[in-house]
């Protein structure tokens, strides 16, 4: 495979996500457990920096994976040793490191091994995953074949991959649904396969046109984003933290259960409880929100260490609301493209409006749907006058970042 170049944010990306997509897989293999009871977060705060992806199982021990084809190998030590090299927080949740790198380019394999596993904290095993392995693991994971992970050949992967999800969505049935793409961009594989399984939904009923009850609406976008911009003189060096930005944020949606809407420009937004009770919906938004603000953190940061101007802040504030939706759509007899109406999104976009970076402003609604130890952690701010929706009483939630 072709050396992969250290500002190819894309091809980072996608390697990262067939990571995550293997080590759900193989756990649920393993553990005998659905896919979607796998927990995956991707950008988790260590004490220098952040694991690219914390695996954590519902039966047996957690792990981190690391994707370092872009570095050198004197890079990947310095970079293993300042995340993993003394205990947190974070380091002290998993029982073993996995490390994914070119091995046919790194000299002196045996030292470069050696020195991998010193540079972890006592009790952290150490694992290397080789890129040349890839293939074959896919092939067992999903049952499709690709026959090399060259650039001229990751579209083709990325479509066999896709394939290979929608069989295990719907038991390989409907393989001719035309909107099949568009459902898997809206959803996990693991929630559509939820959905068929318990619900024994079809995959035009997954979005059908109707009244929606009850629905958690999150929005989210990056503080100080039009600064971030205007002070980037390399419009490549925007693509590459967007595209990071949009990766992250729509895993944290997807790993949590809800239905990723929609971008607007710097902007996600996320539903939960289209399918869910209320009383799962609220903590799966809970659970992504928390996940939004490590991913906006380490794309600011990591932004911000390629300018010359201080930004005025970083990360992301997030608004929360809960309402009835109608989905509508877009084209007659089309299930896609798509498109929900609903007091809730003015609301939550309003709510966000008014937090702050590394803040969440929710709805009374969803502050009373909380646990009693979730409402004990937000404020109540004072009532906020919004265009065409009238007062509204919120609540304030201020992050703290983990495992520092």
């Amino acid at each position: 495979m072709p050396r992969v170049s250290r500002f190819d944010i894309e091809l980072g990306a996608f390697f990262e996500e067939i990571a995550s997509d293997l080590a759900r897989f193989e756990c649920a293999m393993q553990t005998g457990c659905k896919p979607g009871d796998v927990w995956i977060e991707r950008e988790v705060p260590l004490g220098d920096g952040y694991a690219d992806i914390l695996v954590e199982p519902p039966k047996g021990p957690a792990f981190f994976v690391e994707n370092k084809l872009e570095y050198p190998a004197k890079d990947i030590l310095s970079r293993i040793r300042g995340k993993y090299g003394r205990p947190s927080e974070s380091v002290d949740r998993a029982e073993r490191l996995a490390v994914l790198v070119d091995r046919k380019t790194i000299e002196g394999w045996s030292e470069f091994e050696a020195g991998l596993r010193a540079s972890t904290v006592k009790g952290l095993k150490v694992d290397v995953w080789d890129v040349a392995d890839l293939p074959a693991r896919i092939q067992k994971a999903f049952g499709c074949t690709i026959p090399d992970l060259s650039r001229s050949s990751l579209q083709d992967a990325r479509i066999a991959i896709q394939q290979a999800h929608w069989r295990q969505a719907f038991d390989g049935k409907y393989g001719d649904f035309p909107a099949a793409g568009a459902l898997l961009w809206h959803f996990s594989p693991w929630e559509l396969a939820r959905l068929h399984q318990k619900h024994g939904m079809e995959p035009a009923q997954v979005l059908e046109p109707r009244l929606y009850n009850d629905v958690v609406v999150l929005m989210a976008d990056l503080c100080s984003f039009s600064a971030y911009v205007r002070d980037t003189s390399d419009s490549s060096q925007i693509r590459r933290r967007l595209t990071e930005f949009y990766t992250l944020a729509r895993h944290a949606v997807l790993n949590a259960g809800g239905m990723h809407y929609q971008f607007v420009g710097d902007e996600i937004v996320a539903l939960f409880g289209l399918h869910h009770e209320p009383t799962s919906a609220v903590p799966r938004a809970v659970r992504c929100a928390r996940s939004l603000f490590d991913a906006g953190t380490s794309v600011s940061q990591a932004w911000q260490r390629s300018l010359d101007r201080v930004q005025p802040s970083c990360g992301v504030h997030i608004g929360v609301a809960v309402g009835d939706l109608n989905l509508m759509s877009l084209r007659p007899f089309s299930r896609s493209p798509i498109g929900f109406i609903g007091d809730a999104l003015h609301m939550a976009a309003r709510l966000m409006g008014e937090a702050r970076a590394d803040q969440a402003v929710v709805s009374n609604r969803f502050y009373t749907r909380l646990e009693p130890e979730h409402q004990a952690l937000l404020e109540e701010i004072e009532p906020i006058e919004a265009k065409n929706v009238g007062r509204i009483r919120g609540w304030r939630f201020t992050h703290k970042p983990r495992g520092a």
